[in-house]
């Protein structure tokens, strides 16, 4: 199961801020995402990526590809045929 939940840090332990559907003792994986966090590793938060995909709500596919924050030459989105098909050389970047 995945799902994203809110909780309160009290120093010790995380609070899920709504029952959750597993047993007690059960070892789960915590992603922790404070604004602090963000920001101390340089990215302003508001260019941090967006929270991911919820199943059953809607989510742009721009917005998840902008995420992955690629790099690629200027002219890709011009030439994109040419570096897939064709054999153009992807310039060192």
């Amino acid at each position: 199961m995945t799902r994203i939940v809110q909780a309160r840090f009290d120093g010790e332990a995380f609070y899920p801020e709504e029952p959750l559907p597993i047993p007690p003792d059960t070892t789960v994986l915590l992603i922790v995402k404070t604004p602090e966090i963000v920001e101390a590793v340089g990215v302003p938060l508001e260019d941090a990526p967006p929270s991911p995909p919820r199943p059953g709500e809607p989510y742009s596919f721009l917005t998840y590809a902008a995420s992955l924050r690629l790099e690629g030459p200027e002219d890709w989105s011009e030439n994109l045929d040419e570096y897939l098909y064709r054999g153009k050389k992807l310039p060192d970047v």
